[in-house]
């Protein structure tokens, strides 16, 4: 789930990057959401305001995990728009996905 183009009027952005999870590939999925959802409580957004997200993956395995925790997460008309790159790894041992996003504030 993602979109094409995302416009996002405001004056505050929120760039996070290298988010990574504990666990097997949906366990690593959901905790990176979680961590996220977190993340984007404190300048007050959320997963409405996410405007582009970078996903890098290991495997097949991931990204279908990845693509079912999104449609659960994210609103499927305000989608954010995305990239999804496969990689030999994430940087960390034990690791099959790993995060960037960019987000706006709540208005």
């Amino acid at each position: 789930m993602f979109s094409h183009v995302v416009r996002a009027n405001s004056e505050t952005l929120i760039y996070t990057s290298g988010l990574t999870g504990q666990g097997d590939a949906e366990a690593q999925v959901r905790s990176i959401f979680r961590s996220l959802h977190g993340l984007l409580a404190t300048p007050s957004s959320d997963f409405r305001h996410l405007a582009k997200a970078t996903y890098y993956v290991t495997d097949e395995g991931t990204a279908a995990k990845l693509a079912e925790v999104r449609k659960e997460l994210y609103n499927p008309a305000r989608p954010p728009a995305a990239s999804k790159a496969y990689v030999a790894g994430v940087g960390a041992e034990g690791k099959a996905v790993t995060i960037d996003m960019i987000a706006v504030t709540r208005h």
